[in-house]
């Protein structure tokens, strides 16, 4: 990931680099992650999922743990380097059972860890998600830049990514079902 967060300077909120990160992600790792954005009343949050990376048909780790705590911690880390070192996010979900030892976990993310739940997720809050992050010489907002940025086409995210991440945005809307998938996907279900 450290080579993801230079691309990201210059960005005008929290939220640019977050849209940035989630649209582009699969273009700095090797292995493929999805990154998936879910806007709540209160709050966003960022889901994220790792792929399992094979060689040679076997795979090249036993579990995704390791990755995705790594993934987790870069992120809230990077987040903590816009938002103040004293910056945590409201709560962060892993999928996977708790460690026997929490507390280098809790050190980083914040005392608001879930285990054993249905996604892998950190959750900010608003005011968090739409902080400016900086400011003209005269003190002035810098325009928005989100309409200006290059993203990456869905051409160029393999079909079977974009797929896994429609799915999960669609779980966490209660909304998952071929025909839905499909349309989301612009193409039929039968070719699903």
């Amino acid at each position: 990931l450290e080579s993801v967060w230079p691309a990201l300077e210059g960005f005008r909120t929290v939220k640019d680099v977050l849209l940035y990160f989630a649209d582009n992600l699969e273009q700095f790792t090797y292995g493929g992650a999805s990154i998936i954005l879910l806007q709540h009343d209160d709050g966003v949050s960022l889901f994220y999922e790792a792929r399992r990376v094979t060689l040679k048909g076997r795979p090249l780790q036993d579990s995704l743990v390791q990755v995705i705590e790594l993934c987790m911690v870069s992120v809230c880390y990077e987040l903590r380097h816009m938002l103040g070192a004293q910056w945590e996010p409201r709560y962060v979900q892993f999928r996977h059972s708790p460690p026997t030892d929490t507390s280098p976990l809790k050190a980083i993310l914040g005392s608001s860890l879930y285990f054993n739940q249905d996604a892998n997720s950190i959750f900010l809050d608003n005011k968090d998600y739409h902080y400016i992050l900086k400011k003209n010489n005269d003190g002035k907002d810098i325009p928005d830049r989100t309409s200006s940025v290059e993203i990456y086409p869905a051409s160029v995210v393999p079909f079977p990514l974009r797929v896994t991440r429609t799915i999960l945005k669609l779980i966490n809307l209660d909304e998952c079902h071929l025909v839905r998938v499909a349309e989301e996907l612009s193409t039929r279900p039968r070719t699903l």
